[in-house]
């Protein structure tokens, strides 16, 4: 059997979109809005699988409040993109801090230690009694350190009595488990 020869297309031609290549393609193409055509990637597959059943309020609309809702929905995924695109190269939180804070345990306190597997573990006395016999203690926070750094303490939690004596940091033994006794300090 011989095969038939391959055709030969244009480059142009070869790299314009399916869709494009239809008798419907200058309609299609028209039929997009501009801003889902600039939109990021990440944005068009988070629109296209979104659950989007049509409200009721929307079916009683009148043409003007959709087409002013069309133009404020625009706007908003323009504006949405702008912000995507300029925010694009930043870090997460974590992967911004988890460097400076291993950095600044070195050079403070000349600690080397995986700010993820140690914990920040706080606790709070337990008393009784008109007398406020100290009982035991309880956990109130448990954190892995990087965590700890990024978390927002009110002031009276930062006063050197705030928690109880046996506060500390902890390594982390299993994925479900972290030993509550603190480390020793040093």
């Amino acid at each position: 059997m011989s095969e038939s020869p391959t055709p030969i297309i244009p480059a142009a031609v070869a790299q314009t979109p399916p869709a494009s290549l239809s008798i419907h393609g200058p309609l299609l193409e028209k039929a997009i809005p501009d801003w889902l055509i600039k939109t990021t990637p990440q944005r068009r597959t988070e629109l296209k699988t979104a659950d989007t059943p049509i409200p009721d309020w929307y079916l009683r609309a009148s043409p003007t409040q959709r087409n002013t809702l069309h133009d404020s929905c625009a706007a908003s995924v323009n504006a949405q993109t702008l912000l995507d695109k300029a925010i694009a190269d930043l870090q997460d939180i974590d992967t911004y801090a988890k460097p400076l804070l291993v950095s600044a345990l070195k050079d403070q306190f000349n600690v080397e230690l995986d700010v993820d597997e140690t914990y920040l573990v706080l606790r709070k006395p337990l008393e009784a009694g008109i007398f406020a016999i100290e009982i035991t203690s309880f956990e109130v926070l448990k954190l892995p350190l990087l965590q700890a750094a990024l978390h927002n303490f009110e002031a009276s939690e930062c006063e050197p009595d705030a928690f109880h004596v046996t506060s500390g940091f902890s390594k982390k033994k299993t994925p479900h488990w972290v030993d509550s006794r603190p480390l020793p300090r040093h």
